[in-house]
Parts: structure tokens; sequence; C-alpha cells
């Protein structure tokens, strides 16, 4: 049977970026310089939400492009981003083992992804700032309302948007000579092969998304969450949505779960690379993750749940092994077995409840107060979201 995705359509996806948030910024360095693009770089990377350019030469261009890109598209399915959003509030503290242990993990291994992500962002020496720049676009993008007019989800992908926009220009067109501070610095002049075609191009954009969408649905069901197909397709669509504002092609979407499964894996086998740059990313976070489990015995629990999470040949190019003894491999092998099978007799004497989901809820608690709650960092999320995370968490972790 013929795929839907062709290695000519994906070729082709793969050398093109995002016309319209390029013009953007190639319009502000034809204006104003790269100095001013970098700068824009800079405070868009802080800021949990687009900052405030009021004053600022760039205002005009900005408003322009964020009104320019913030309709939803003439397919998007108000009831279907509604049930992916009810999943959200449901399950979301499991989004954050998803992310952590899934999503992550999975787009390092793609390997021109991880070297714009490391080289660009400094990902090995900010690792909890990357983590915590995801959740502030993901959080609202699933948050109700978050893809509604004025979502604070549509303004959160249009930042995102941009900042892809700029990374590309300044690794194939900025100047080094250039006295670029910050993030900026890193990317003008960087040794670009054009065989993976261009930075944060639409093929990669497509598989990121998918993290975020078919990935997080698979690792749920790893971890005792059953969702029906309408349920699925429905997750599927409000990331396809987020998508399209984000600037991703509609020929490299996938309209259901099962196509996301089949797309996933074309694009998984096209770009999956063994690299230093994944690698060091993919121990980097899992530094992070065992820095923030408070007992000692248990600091492996991270890298044992992303073997579990992830494909074995991601694990492979990222030599997630290695991070954890073999007498720890095999200790969670088997409690891993018995809560499966505590799962099976809790679901045959007919409880909802998972005992997977129950024991790994509780490690999700802990890196979500750790990393995401904590408000003393240097980037602040939405204090109106994490109040919703703090009353959710709370609920759940009470005295009956």
């Amino acid at each position: 049977m013929t795929s839907r995705w062709p290695a000519e359509l994906l070729d082709a996806a793969r050398k093109k970026g995002d016309p319209v948030a390029d013009a953007v910024v190639d319009q502000i360095e034809a204006d104003h310089g790269t100095a001013l693009v970098g700068e824009m770089l800079s405070k868009l990377w802080r800021n949990n939400a687009i900052p405030d350019f009021t004053g600022s030469p760039l205002a005009p261009v900005i408003d322009k492009y964020l009104d320019d890109t913030q309709a939803l598209p003439p397919w998007a399915d108000q009831h279907k981003i509604r049930i992916a959003e009810q999943l959200f509030f449901d399950h979301g503290i499991m989004t954050v083992l998803a992310l952590f242990c899934g999503s992550l993990p999975e787009s390092y291994s793609i390997g021109s992804e991880a070297v714009v992500m490391q080289r660009s962002g400094q990902l090995i020496e900010h690792t909890e700032h990357r983590i915590r720049a995801t959740a502030a676009m993901i959080f609202p993008v699933m948050d109700s309302g978050g893809l509604g007019p004025n979502g604070t989800g549509v303004r959160q992908i249009q930042k995102v948007r941009l900042i892809h926009a700029t990374i590309r220009h300044l690794i194939l067109r900025g100047d080094p000579k250039h006295a670029l501070g910050g993030y900026a610095k890193h990317m003008s002049g960087m040794q670009w092969d054009a065989a993976n075609g261009v930075p944060i191009n639409q093929e990669n954009l497509s598989f990121t998304l998918l993290t975020f969408s078919y990935v997080f649905l698979e690792c749920w069901r790893k971890l005792g969450i059953a969702l029906d197909a309408t349920q699925r397709d429905a997750f599927v669509h409000c990331w396809n949505v987020a998508a399209h504002i984000l600037g991703v092609e509609r020929e490299v979407m996938a309209d259901s779960f099962d196509e996301a499964g089949d797309l996933f894996g074309i694009l998984r086998a096209r770009g999956l690379a063994e690299t230093h740059d994944g690698r060091e990313l993919a121990k980097a976070l899992m530094a992070v993750q065992e820095r923030h489990v408070p007992i000692a015995p248990l600091k492996p629990v991270g890298p044992l749940l992303m073997r579990r999470l992830i494909s074995a040949d991601t694990a492979n190019v990222l030599g997630v092994e290695r991070h954890a003894s073999v007498l720890s491999r095999a200790l969670f092998a088997v409690v891993f077995a018995l809560l499966r099978a505590g799962e099976w007799l809790a679901r045959l004497l007919g409880s909802e409840r998972s005992p997977v989901t129950y024991v790994f809820e509780k490690l999700a608690r802990v890196w979500l107060r750790a990393l995401l709650l904590d408000q003393t960092r240097p980037l602040k999320l939405p204090d109106r979201l994490l109040d919703g995370w703090r009353l959710r968490h709370d609920a759940r972790t009470a005295p009956a």
C-alpha cells in the first residue's frame, strides 16, 4: 500500500522552513540589522509569553505577525478540542512523565533536531530551563480555552514559531562577526550540514508535534491510562490545530491516532541517528531526573521508566541502558511486571484505578513540584495555569 507520506514529499518538507515567520525575521534584519534580531530572540527566550515590544522598532512587524497567524484553520473541530482539553485535565499530571521520559528523549534521537537543540539552546547547561520552556507551550495549549479566541495557547505557539524562525535565520545567515549576546551568539555562523535540509524544517516540526500527541498517548497507555479511539483521535486533532498555528503544513500531519503512529514511525526511521549531541542531551535530562528524586535507591527510576516509554531503537541511540545498573534494571522489570499483574486483577474485579498509574503518579508529582510549580526559577510559567495545577495536585494528595 502506498504511504500518504512518500519519501519525495518528506524530502521536500526537509528543505522547507516556515515562509510566513521566516519573512518576518528577514524583514526585521533588513530594516534594523542582525543585532536587533538577536535581542528579540533573547527577550522571547526569557519570557513565558510574548514580551511587550511597545516603543520598540520591532512592534509594528511583530503586531502584524500576531494578527496574521492567530486564526485557527477552517478544519478545526471545537468538539474534538474540548475532548482533548478534558483528557488533559483528567490525566495531565501524567503528562509530566510523558514529557520527561517520552517526548523529550524521542526528539533527541533525531540527529538534525539534537544538533539544533543542543547548540542553539545550550540544553546541556540549561536542561531545566528547556523543560520549563516546553511546558510553557504545552500546558497553555491544553488548558481550557487555550486554542480559543485570544487563547494563551495560541500566543505561546506564536512565540515558539517566531523563535524557530529566528534560530533558522541566525544559523543560515547570521554573521559571527556581530557582537551578539545570549543564545544568539551560539547560532550565528554555526556550521550546518545541508544534507539535513534547513534547521527546524517541516519534517522536524511534524515529528516534534507528534511527540506531543502520539507519544503522549502511547506513554499514557503504557502507564495504565485506557482511552478509546474517539479520545485518541481528538487529542491528535487538537495538536494538529496547534501545529497549524506553529506553521506546520497540512500535508505532513496525520488525521487519526493510527495514522499518527504510521507517520511517527516513518519520520523516526528517516531521522534516527546516534549523535554525540543526542547522547549528551539525554544524559543531561537523566541527570535532572535523578537530581529531583529525593530517595537515593530510587534515583535510577527516571532512566528506567524512560527505557519503558520510548522505543528500543531510541533508547539504544541515546545510550539509556548505561545510566542504570543491571541490578536496577532487573528490579524495575520485576516491579513493573507485578504492577501490570495488579492492573489486570484490578480490571477483572471491576476497578478503574490502575496500580501502574497510581504508583507513577507519585513520581510525576515529585517532578511537577520540583521542576514546574517552583516559580523561583529564571523562566516563570503563567500563574493562572500553575494555580490550577496546584489545586489539582493538592486535591489528589489530600488525605481522605
